[in-house]
Protein backbone atom coordinates (compact mmCIF):
# COMPACT_ATOMS: atom_id res chain seq x y z
CA UNK A 1 0.00 0.00 0.00
CA UNK A 2 1.37 3.41 -0.98
CA UNK A 3 1.82 5.91 1.83
CA UNK A 4 -0.04 9.01 0.67
CA UNK A 5 -1.47 12.12 2.28
CA UNK A 6 -3.90 14.56 0.68
CA UNK A 7 -3.89 18.07 2.13
CA UNK A 8 -7.33 19.22 1.06
CA UNK A 9 -9.10 22.59 0.83
CA UNK A 10 -6.17 24.69 1.99
CA UNK A 11 -4.82 28.02 0.79
CA UNK A 12 -1.81 27.04 -1.29
CA UNK A 13 1.18 29.42 -1.31
CA UNK A 14 3.77 27.68 -3.46
CA UNK A 15 6.81 29.87 -2.77
CA UNK A 16 7.24 31.01 -6.38
CA UNK A 17 5.90 34.49 -5.71
CA UNK A 18 2.59 33.72 -7.38
CA UNK A 19 -0.58 34.72 -5.50
CA UNK A 20 -1.91 32.07 -3.14
CA UNK A 21 -5.07 30.25 -4.13
CA UNK A 22 -7.41 27.58 -2.74
CA UNK A 23 -6.32 24.07 -3.56
CA UNK A 24 -4.95 20.70 -2.51
CA UNK A 25 -1.50 19.12 -2.22
CA UNK A 26 -0.96 15.39 -2.66
CA UNK A 27 2.04 13.82 -0.93
CA UNK A 28 3.19 10.34 -1.95
CA UNK A 29 6.10 8.68 -0.14
CA UNK A 30 7.12 12.04 1.40
CA UNK A 31 7.22 13.74 -2.00
CA UNK A 32 4.88 16.30 -3.56
CA UNK A 33 3.00 14.37 -6.26
CA UNK A 34 0.44 16.97 -7.33
CA UNK A 35 -0.82 20.47 -6.56
CA UNK A 36 -4.18 21.79 -7.66
CA UNK A 37 -7.90 21.89 -6.99
CA UNK A 38 -10.07 18.80 -6.63
CA UNK A 39 -7.21 16.31 -6.35
CA UNK A 40 -9.45 13.90 -4.47
CA UNK A 41 -11.18 13.13 -7.77
CA UNK A 42 -7.96 13.17 -9.81
CA UNK A 43 -5.68 10.73 -8.03
CA UNK A 44 -2.96 8.91 -9.97
CA UNK A 45 -4.15 5.65 -11.51
CA UNK A 46 -2.05 3.55 -9.15
CA UNK A 47 -3.49 5.23 -6.06
CA UNK A 48 -6.87 4.37 -4.54
CA UNK A 49 -8.68 6.83 -2.27
CA UNK A 50 -8.77 4.16 0.44
CA UNK A 51 -4.98 4.30 0.54
CA UNK A 52 -4.88 8.05 1.05
CA UNK A 53 -4.96 9.85 4.40
CA UNK A 54 -7.08 12.95 3.80
CA UNK A 55 -6.48 15.97 6.02
CA UNK A 56 -8.90 18.88 5.93
CA UNK A 57 -6.91 22.13 5.71
CA UNK A 58 -9.84 24.51 5.57
CA UNK A 59 -8.76 27.87 6.96
CA UNK A 60 -5.08 26.87 6.86
CA UNK A 61 -2.21 27.81 4.56
CA UNK A 62 -0.20 25.13 2.77
CA UNK A 63 3.30 26.38 2.01
CA UNK A 64 6.88 25.14 1.56
CA UNK A 65 8.91 25.00 4.74
CA UNK A 66 10.48 28.27 5.86
CA UNK A 67 14.26 28.79 5.96
CA UNK A 68 15.61 30.24 9.21
CA UNK A 69 18.76 31.95 7.96
CA UNK A 70 20.03 33.15 11.35
CA UNK A 71 20.24 30.43 13.96
CA UNK A 72 22.66 29.06 16.54
CA UNK A 73 21.26 25.54 16.16
CA UNK A 74 24.68 23.94 15.55
CA UNK A 75 24.38 21.70 18.62
CA UNK A 76 20.63 21.33 19.09
CA UNK A 77 20.17 19.67 15.70
CA UNK A 78 22.28 16.86 17.18
CA UNK A 79 21.08 16.93 20.79
CA UNK A 80 17.35 17.30 20.05
CA UNK A 81 16.96 16.21 16.41
CA UNK A 82 13.16 16.30 16.57
CA UNK A 83 13.54 20.11 16.33
CA UNK A 84 9.95 20.72 17.44
CA UNK A 85 10.55 24.42 18.25
CA UNK A 86 11.39 24.96 14.56
CA UNK A 87 8.89 22.60 12.95
CA UNK A 88 6.07 24.07 15.02
CA UNK A 89 6.77 27.39 13.28
CA UNK A 90 6.88 25.85 9.81
CA UNK A 91 10.69 26.04 9.64
CA UNK A 92 12.26 23.11 7.79
CA UNK A 93 15.77 24.45 7.05
CA UNK A 94 18.20 26.12 9.44
CA UNK A 95 21.43 27.96 8.64
CA UNK A 96 23.95 27.40 11.44
CA UNK A 97 27.35 28.90 12.23
CA UNK A 98 26.11 32.49 12.34
CA UNK A 99 27.74 35.48 14.06
CA UNK A 100 31.20 34.03 13.49
CA UNK A 101 30.43 31.07 15.79
CA UNK A 102 30.37 27.46 14.61
CA UNK A 103 31.18 24.13 16.24
CA UNK A 104 33.57 23.39 13.36
CA UNK A 105 36.59 23.25 13.01
CA UNK A 106 37.68 23.54 16.65
CA UNK A 107 37.96 20.70 19.18
CA UNK A 108 37.97 21.54 22.88
CA UNK A 109 36.29 20.36 26.05
CA UNK A 110 36.47 23.83 27.56
CA UNK A 111 35.18 26.45 25.12
CA UNK A 112 35.96 30.03 26.09
CA UNK A 113 34.36 33.41 25.57
CA UNK A 114 31.74 33.70 22.85
CA UNK A 115 32.08 30.01 21.97
CA UNK A 116 30.17 29.12 25.16
CA UNK A 117 27.01 30.25 23.38
CA UNK A 118 27.13 26.91 21.56
CA UNK A 119 27.62 24.78 24.66
CA UNK A 120 30.15 21.96 24.83
CA UNK A 121 29.77 20.60 21.32
CA UNK A 122 33.26 21.44 20.05
CA UNK A 123 34.32 17.95 19.03
CA UNK A 124 34.24 18.14 15.23
CA UNK A 125 37.62 18.82 13.59
CA UNK A 126 36.07 19.10 10.13
CA UNK A 127 32.78 19.61 8.34
CA UNK A 128 33.05 15.98 7.27
CA UNK A 129 32.89 14.93 10.92
CA UNK A 130 29.99 17.29 11.62
CA UNK A 131 28.10 16.10 8.53
CA UNK A 132 28.59 12.50 9.66
CA UNK A 133 27.15 13.37 13.07
CA UNK A 134 24.15 14.94 11.33
CA UNK A 135 23.73 11.79 9.25
CA UNK A 136 23.61 9.70 12.42
CA UNK A 137 21.29 12.07 14.31
CA UNK A 138 18.90 12.55 11.37
CA UNK A 139 17.51 15.94 12.45
CA UNK A 140 13.99 16.68 11.22
CA UNK A 141 15.21 19.83 9.46
CA UNK A 142 17.70 20.54 6.70
CA UNK A 143 20.99 21.99 7.94
CA UNK A 144 23.16 24.47 6.02
CA UNK A 145 26.27 25.18 8.12
CA UNK A 146 28.54 28.19 7.88
CA UNK A 147 32.12 28.32 9.20
CA UNK A 148 32.55 30.99 11.88
CA UNK A 149 35.46 33.45 11.73
CA UNK A 150 35.70 33.48 15.53
CA UNK A 151 35.92 29.68 15.58
CA UNK A 152 38.60 29.74 12.89
CA UNK A 153 40.61 32.19 15.00
CA UNK A 154 40.37 29.91 18.04
CA UNK A 155 41.48 26.96 15.88
CA UNK A 156 44.46 28.73 14.28
CA UNK A 157 45.67 31.30 16.83
CA UNK A 158 47.01 31.16 20.36
CA UNK A 159 46.38 34.80 21.27
CA UNK A 160 43.07 36.16 20.03
CA UNK A 161 43.55 39.66 21.42
CA UNK A 162 45.54 40.83 18.39
CA UNK A 163 45.39 40.73 14.59
CA UNK A 164 46.43 37.46 12.95
CA UNK A 165 49.95 37.08 11.67
CA UNK A 166 50.50 36.23 8.02
CA UNK A 167 51.09 32.57 8.94
CA UNK A 168 47.92 32.42 11.04
CA UNK A 169 45.93 34.09 8.29
CA UNK A 170 47.26 31.53 5.81
CA UNK A 171 46.28 28.74 8.21
CA UNK A 172 42.72 30.06 8.48
CA UNK A 173 42.41 30.29 4.70
CA UNK A 174 43.78 26.79 4.26
CA UNK A 175 41.46 25.36 6.92
CA UNK A 176 38.43 27.01 5.38
CA UNK A 177 39.29 25.73 1.93
CA UNK A 178 39.94 22.18 3.13
CA UNK A 179 36.72 21.93 5.11
CA UNK A 180 34.53 23.35 2.36
CA UNK A 181 35.91 21.21 -0.44
CA UNK A 182 36.12 17.92 1.44
CA UNK A 183 32.66 18.19 2.97
CA UNK A 184 31.00 18.53 -0.41
CA UNK A 185 31.66 14.80 -0.79
CA UNK A 186 29.63 13.74 2.25
CA UNK A 187 26.21 12.34 1.25
CA UNK A 188 23.15 13.49 3.15
CA UNK A 189 19.47 12.72 3.46
CA UNK A 190 17.84 15.64 5.21
CA UNK A 191 21.19 17.39 5.52
CA UNK A 192 22.20 20.00 2.97
CA UNK A 193 25.75 20.14 1.65
CA UNK A 194 27.84 22.40 3.88
CA UNK A 195 27.54 25.97 2.70
CA UNK A 196 30.69 27.43 1.18
CA UNK A 197 30.67 30.59 3.27
CA UNK A 198 32.11 32.15 6.39
CA UNK A 199 30.27 34.20 8.99
CA UNK A 200 31.70 37.00 11.10
CA UNK A 201 30.43 39.61 13.54
CA UNK A 202 32.47 42.38 15.12
CA UNK A 203 30.75 42.33 18.52
CA UNK A 204 32.88 39.51 19.95
CA UNK A 205 36.40 40.28 21.19
CA UNK A 206 38.24 37.71 19.00
CA UNK A 207 36.90 39.35 15.84
CA UNK A 208 37.04 42.94 17.14
CA UNK A 209 40.78 42.41 17.47
CA UNK A 210 41.13 41.38 13.83
CA UNK A 211 41.84 43.77 10.99
CA UNK A 212 39.22 44.26 8.24
CA UNK A 213 41.75 42.85 5.79
CA UNK A 214 41.84 39.61 7.80
CA UNK A 215 38.12 39.02 7.38
CA UNK A 216 38.21 39.95 3.70
CA UNK A 217 41.17 37.69 3.02
CA UNK A 218 39.57 34.69 4.75
CA UNK A 219 36.27 35.31 2.97
CA UNK A 220 38.05 35.48 -0.37
CA UNK A 221 40.07 32.29 0.18
CA UNK A 222 39.52 29.45 -2.27
CA UNK A 223 36.48 27.54 -1.04
CA UNK A 224 35.49 25.86 -4.27
CA UNK A 225 34.54 22.17 -4.02
CA UNK A 226 36.86 19.80 -5.86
Amino acid sequence: MTQAVLLQNGFVVDGTGAPGQPGDVLLVADRIAAVGAGLRDRLPAALALADVEVRDCTGLAIAPGFIDVHTHDDAIVLDAPGMFPKLSQGITTVVTGNCGLSVVPFVTGEPQGALTLLGLSFKYPSLDAYAQALQEAQPAVNVAPLIGHTTLRYACMGDLTRPASSDELAAMCEALGQHCSSSAMVPGTRTLRPTLAISAVAVFTPVRCSLPSETLTVEASDCSPS
